[in-house]
């Protein structure tokens, strides 16, 4: 009996290590999200609740709404690269190029339609977004933003 107990603890061991390689050398899960800020009195969107913090602590204090303008997903590998249309012309371009258990570095080019408006590599805890505000507008004078989420 207690060598059958010492089998299933190793082999729990070895399946928790052998998670831990696969996430390090396989693919992670990006979400982005195109979001628009305006400096009119909004209400929260219900789909930024999630990020309602992080957006708050990141705005510049002119901006009084912040609304959901697109998204998307990909499943990239490590390392890897993909690209995540977010809508109204705005993508970004991800390359993963390190995934670990309590972290992803990755470079994110996030361009309108041809154009690139920022490309920043930046290392994240998966679960936690990155926030880039950008300086490009629509016709009402509101501009564009992006969360980056990784796991």
């Amino acid at each position: 009996m207690r060598v059958i107990r010492i089998i299933a603890l190793s082999l729990f061991v070895v399946s928790l290590c052998a998670r831990g390689w696969a996430a390090e050398s396989g693919s992670v899960s990006i979400r982005g999200i195109l979001v628009v800020a305006s400096e009119k009195p909004g209400e929260p969107d219900r789909r930024l609740g999630a990020y309602e913090r992080n957006l708050r602590q990141n705005l510049p204090r002119r901006f009084n709404s912040v609304r959901h303008a697109g998204e998307g997903r990909a499943q990239i590998r490590v390392p890897g690269k993909g690209t995540i249309a977010l809508g109204q012309g705005h993508s970004i371009d991800i390359e993963v190029l390190e995934a670990s258990g309590d972290r992803i570095q990755m470079r994110v080019t996030w361009r309108q339609g041809g154009r690139v408006l920022t490309n920043t590599v930046y290392t994240q805890q998966p679960g936690k977004p990155f926030f880039q505000l950008g300086s490009a507008t629509n016709d009402s004078g509101e501009v564009y933003g992006i969360l980056v989420v990784g796991s």
